[in-house]
């Protein structure tokens, strides 16, 4: 009976680290429109929303990494009719290892910024919300996300 007691519990356990581990997965989060997904392929790395490429606000064109080496999904955040997600490129090299967009995503669908950095594209960061404003903090520049702007 212990036996059986003890598989049990392994079970349980195990099935609890993997919704954890799925959890915490910094590929896809949903917002309140549906799906935001990073999806890093070599030459082809995109965000997408439901599966369809997000394009650059007021462009035909997908906004398309070519050469990160990995994107991800770093934090979600909610300003009025809008949920905005912090998209994190990372180069897998060491000249700008780092670039960082915002997703917008609302009823109308899915814009992304283009990619800013500091001056020597640093890997440090800190962001945080500020009332309707977004301040992503990037080695010593500061940037401000506004309406689909950064600035």
């Amino acid at each position: 009976m212990k036996t059986y007691s003890l598989l049990s519990l392994a079970a349980v356990l195990f099935a609890l680290a993997n919704a954890a581990h799925a959890q915490s997965d910094d590929s896809s989060v949903r917002t309140r429109f549906g799906l935001v997904a990073a999806v890093s392929d070599p030459g082809q790395s995109k965000v997408t929303l439901n599966g369809k490429p997000i394009a650059y606000p007021n462009s035909p064109d997908f906004a398309v990494v070519g050469d990160a080496s990995s994107l991800s999904l770093a934090k979600q955040f909610s300003i009025g009719e809008s949920d905005i997600v912090l998209v994190i490129e990372n180069s897998g090299g060491t000249a700008c290892p780092m670039t960082y967009s915002f997703v917008t995503v609302n009823s109308k669908g899915a814009t992304i910024t283009k990619p800013v950095a500091d001056d020597h594209c640093s890997d440090i960061y800190k962001v945080s919300q500020s009332g309707n404003k977004i301040v992503l903090k990037v080695g010593k520049k500061v940037f401000n996300y506004s309406n689909g702007n950064v600035r």
